[in-house]
């Protein structure tokens, strides 16, 4: 139980959602690709590179959104958090294909955070439900 809190109430990464280029997909929900990091005048290094890579030369950043709400229109979906690739192998430049298989992974993503977050609710109302019960 106390591991299980511990998950809950820790916070991995932390940014105010206006500053760099994390903040601006998070806020906006658009995607971004950099072949040039150096040249990217919005890429800011305390929040652009939580890994801390040495040498960022390209990079991804999108958006990572729950499950859809049955008729909901897609342009009102605001992002839940963001995801960033940095530095494709070889120094390769990032091409389209690569922000289709990265939005296969941040779709899959997303819809395993609300799940996460939503068995870990349902397993908060039921222990506090057993609690409850002991009780009686």
């Amino acid at each position: 139980m106390e591991s299980m809190h511990k998950q809950q109430t820790e916070t991995f990464v932390v940014f105010p959602a206006n500053i760099g280029l994390s903040g601006h997909v998070f806020t906006s929900g658009e995607f971004i690709i950099c072949n040039d990091a150096e040249k990217e005048p919005g890429f800011v290094d305390q929040v652009d590179n939580q890994p801390k890579v040495r040498n960022v030369k390209n990079f991804m950043i999108g958006p990572l959104y729950g499950t859809p709400v049955p008729g909901q229109d897609p342009a009102q979906r605001k992002p839940n958090g963001i995801i960033q690739f940095i530095n494709k192998n070889g120094d390769l430049p990032i091409k389209e294909v690569d922000r289709k298989n990265f939005n296969e992974i941040a779709e899959l993503l997303g819809m395993c955070i609300q799940n996460t977050s939503d068995v870990t609710k349902t397993i908060g109302v039921t222990l506090k439900l057993n609690s409850v019960m002991e009780r009686i």
